[in-house]
């Protein structure tokens, strides 16, 4: 282990660290109005502006700059101080004639400033996006924003919204599904979009031959615990591979699984399932030995990741290259 003097300094400043914090959020619980929120709103404000100035001197004398440096700096160039364009951006602006946005549900405020100071004079801004696979939210993305501009577009007479809900990779059985529970669980306090409204909700794009309803089973599992085991020795996830394993068997056994095709329809066959998993590495080897042990074969290989691709490959090769 590390020296004694060592881990008592780690440890003093860890529990200085908690205290400091502890006081920080007493003061953040703070009510509403009073001289105390004032005083409390200014300390905050004080704190983060010299945090970010000391950040912003170090980062100078490192000669570094991070992602959100880089969209900052380009607020600066492109906006005045009371939010006007500078002679850059109207430049910009004038040059340009298109600007397309995709994935625009995780934009930032930071982001979308840009995007409108870049907005071209004679032309037109096309922003794709879809609220309900926002996902990045850990990154400040704020999925409010493409309902503002959805809102404008379907109010504006100088916008034109484009509701594209048609999908054409999923079965009609299985959107039905989808859209049956999402109708009932997300709302704009849940999920930021009513998915009740028209345009949500997601239409089958191509015809399919058949009737394959969609199953939803629910695997009671009181006693288990994810990833430990249980008293009969089995976990959550090895229950789940039971239970899919004889189920896909049993469907293969009775013959009344079906798959259409050009010709006809034929019996389905083991490489027509597939189970889509939330961790690879966890639970793929304990759903491959549950199909195994019921004389199924599958596949489950993945990928190798290229080690030179990833972000602390690529700061190990900047590093040797310097």
């Amino acid at each position: 282990g590390a020296p004694e003097h060592i881990m008592s300094f780690a440890k003093a400043a860890r529990d200085n660290f908690k205290e400091t914090l502890a006081d920080i959020k007493k003061l953040l619980s703070l009510p509403d109005g009073g001289e105390e929120t004032d005083i409390a709103e200014r300390c905050l404000c004080t704190l983060v502006l010299r945090y970010s100035g000391n950040l912003r001197q170090e980062k100078n004398r490192a000669e570094v700059v991070d992602f959100s440096d880089l969209e900052h700096f380009a607020v600066r160039l492109l906006s005045n101080d009371d939010g006007s364009g500078t002679p850059l951006s109207e430049e910009l602006r004038s040059y340009l004639c298109e600007l397309m946005v995709d994935e625009y549900q995780d934009s930032n405020r930071v982001q979308d400033t840009i995007f409108n100071l870049l907005s071209p004079y004679e032309g037109s801004a096309f922003f794709v996006g879809d609220i309900k696979q926002s996902i990045y939210r850990f990154r400040k993305a704020d999925p409010r924003i493409f309902a503002e501009k959805c809102r404008m577009a379907q109010s504006s007479p100088d916008c034109e919204y484009i509701a594209m809900n048609t999908n054409f990779r999923s079965r009609r059985e299985v959107l039905e599904v989808c859209n049956y529970f999402f109708e009932r669980s997300m709302s704009e306090g849940f999920g930021d979009v009513n998915y009740a409204e028209p345009g949500q909700g997601l239409d089958a794009g191509r015809a399919s031959d058949g009737n394959l309803p969609s199953e939803l089973c629910l695997l009671d599992t009181p006693s288990l615990k994810q990833g430990s085991d249980s008293e009969d020795g089995i976990s959550t996830a090895e229950a789940e591979a039971e239970f899919v394993a004889s189920r896909i068997r049993d469907m293969l056994a009775s013959h009344a699984c079906t798959v259409p095709e050009k010709d006809g329809a034929r019996r389905a066959r083991a490489s027509d399932f597939a189970i889509l998993l939330s961790s690879y590495k966890g639970k793929a080897p304990i759903f491959q030995k549950a199909l195994a042990a019921r004389g199924l074969d599958s596949d489950a290989e993945r990928e190798q990741e290229d080690p030179f691709g990833s972000v602390e490959g690529s700061i190990i090769i900047s590093l040797l290259r310097i």
